[in-house]
C-alpha cells in the first residue's frame, strides 16, 4: 500500500525519540485507551512536511489523493468540510461576486456566501413528502439564463439521504453560461472507489469537496478539496488563512491511510457489502426507503428506540432513521435488522422542510440583536441562519421574517443549531 504520509509517521512513532515539541502528551499512552494513538500526533518537523506549505510527504499525499479522485489537484483539511467549504467559496469570490446556492445546502455554504460578501440567489428545491428532490437543471438554466451575471453555482449532492442530484448535467449547464460550479459532495467520499456507487462529481464540476470522516476510515474532520488547475494556487492561499496553523497529523495520516487502503480493496469489499445490504432491504421491504447510495441506509423506525437497544443511527428525519454502513460496521447489520423487525413502524407525521417558502436571495440582518425565546418569536427579523442538525440545512435564514409554522417545526425538533436554549437570536426592533 503506498501511503507516505501514514508510513513516515509511523517509522517515527515507533522510533526512539525523545519529543520536546508539541503537543505536549510526549506521544505516550498516559490512560492506556484515549492516548493509544498519540505516538503519530506530530507537529511540523524536518521530516513531517508543513500542510500550508507543502512540498514533501504531504504533497505526495495529497498527489495520490488527486489520482484517486481523478482530479488534477487535491488539497487535505483536518478541519472538515466547513474548512475546505469556506476555501471553495473564497476561492470563486475571486472570479465572482454572484452566486446561485441550492436551497438544501449545508450551513456553511450560506455562512461563508455571506462573509465573503456574494450576492446570492437560491434555488429552492421541490420535496417528495419528507426528503429533498434532485436539483432540477431546468431551474439552474432559467435562472442563469435570466441573470447573465451570476458566474458561479453551488450544488449539494449527494444530500444527506444518500441521493444524487445529476451533477455533470448541472455542469454542462453552468458551463454554457460561463458559471463555475461548485459541488458540495461531502457525504459521497466514497462514490470514486466503486462503480456500484453513484459516480462522483470529480470530473464534471470544477471544485468538489469530499468529507472523508464521514464515510471512510477517518478520524473525524478528514475532508479534501479537488480543484481543477485554474484553482490551485487560490486554495492553498485561502486555506492558509481561514484554516488552523496545527493541523492534526492523526487526522491526516488516517486520511493518507484510507485512500491507500481503498485504492486496494474497496471495490472487493463494496460488492460483499452491497450483498449484505440488499439481504437487510429484503427482510425488512418498504420500511426501508431507496437511495441512490446503496450504504446509505434510510429506515422507518424510531431512533430512540434503537438506542435502548444499543444502536445508534447518524440521524433522525421525521419517520425515518438514517444509518452510513461500511466495511467497519457491516457486521452489526443483523443485530440492526433484528432490532427494527421488533419495533412497530412510526406512524407518518410528514415532517421535513417539505415546501415551507424560503427567500430568493441571501441577506444580512442589520442591527442590534437580542436573544428570546422560539415561541415568541413569529413576526421578528432573524438574525441567524437556524435549522435541524443534522442535516445543518437552514430553515430560517438570517434576515426572514419568523413565521409561525417554522416555530412549529423547529419547536418539535431534538437537534438544531443556532437556537440557544430554546431562544433564537433576532433583530432588536427600532
Amino acid at each position: 500500500m503506498n501511503a507516505p504520509l501514514y508510513e513516515t509517521l509511523k517509522k517515527y512513532a515507533e522510533g526512539d525519540i525523545s519529543r520536546f515539541f508539541m503537543p505536549s502528551h510526549a506521544g505516550r499512552d498516559i490512560d492506556g485507551c484515549l492516548y493509544k494513538s498519540s505516538r503519530f500526533d506530530f507537529t511540523e518537523l524536518s521530516f513531517s512536511d508543513n500542510l500550508v506549505n507543502a512540498d514533501g510527504v504531504i504533497l505526495k499525499a495529497e498527489t495520490l489523493l488527486a489520482k484517486s479522485y481523478d482530479s488534477p489537484f487535491s488539497l487535505m483539511f483536518t478541519s472538515g468540510a466547513t474548512s475546505a467549504i469556506w476555501t471553495a467559496l473564497a476561492t470563486i469570490r475571486e472570479y465572482t461576486d454572484e452566486i446561485l446556492i441550492d436551497s438544501f445546502s449545508h450551513k456553511s455554504v450560506f455562512c461563508a456566501a455571506k462573509n465573503f460578501n456574494f450576492k446570492a440567489t437560491i434555488i429552492q428545491r421541490e420535496f417528495d413528502g419528507v426528503f429533498p428532490k434532485p436539483i432540477d437543471c431546468g431551474k439552474i438554466d432559467k435562472i442563469l439564463s435570466q441573470n447573465p451575471s451570476i458566474k458561479a453555482v453551488s450544488v449539494t449532492s449527494p444530500d444527506y439521504f444518500g441521493n444524487v442530484s445529476d451533477v455533470e448535467k448541472a455542469a454542462k449547464v453552468a458551463h454554457s453560461h460561463g458559471a463555475i460550479l461548485f459541488v458540495d459532495e461531502a457525504q459521497g467520499a466514497h462514490f470514486v472507489f466503486s462503480p456500484l456507487l453513484p459516480k462522483s462529481a470529480n470530473g464534471a464540476a470544477d471544485i468538489v469537496c469530499d468529507s472523508m470522516h464521514k464515510t471512510m476510515p477517518v478520524y473525524g474532520g478528514g475532508a479534501v478539496l479537488n480543484l481543477k488547475e485554474k484553482f490551485y494556487e487560490a486554495a492553498k492561499f485561502h486555506r492558509a488563512r481561514l484554516t488552523t496553523s496545527s493541523p492534526s497529523y492523526i487526522v491526516m495520516a488516517s486520511m493518507d491511510y484510507a485512500r491507500g487502503l481503498f485504492d486496494l480493496k474497496a471495490k472487493a469489499e463494496y460488492e460483499v457489502l452491497k450483498r449484505k445490504i440488499d439481504e437487510v432491504k429484503s427482510v425488512l421491504g418498504d420500511r426501508v426507503k431507496n437511495t441512490d447510495d446503496f450504504t446509505r441506509l434510510v429506515i422507518k423506525v424510531d431512533g430512540d428506540s434503537l438506542e435502548k437497544e444499543g444502536i445508534y443511527p447518524e440521524a433522525s428525519w421525521g419517520e425515518f432513521s438514517v444509518f452510513i454502513v461500511n466495511f467497519f460496521n457491516a457486521n452489526c447489520l443483523s443485530k440492526l435488522t433484528e432490532a427494527v423487525k421488533k419495533l412497530p413502524v412510526p406512524e407518518s407525521g410528514g415532517r421535513g422542510y417539505g415546501d415551507m417558502p424560503i427567500p430568493s436571495e441571501l441577506k444580512s440582518a442589520k442591527g442590534k440583536r437580542e436573544y428570546i425565546p422560539l415561541a415568541e418569536s413569529e413576526g421578528r427579523i432573524s438574525a441567524d441562519d437556524v435549522g435541524s442538525y443534522p442535516p445543518g440545512v437552514p430553515l430560517i435564514y438570517e434576515g426572514e421574517i419568523i413565521s409561525g409554522e417554522k416555530i412549529k417545526f423547529l419547536s418539535a425538533e431534538k437537534h438544531t443549531f443556532n437556537l440557544v436554549n430554546g431562544k433564537i437570536c433576532v433583530i432588536i426592533d427600532k
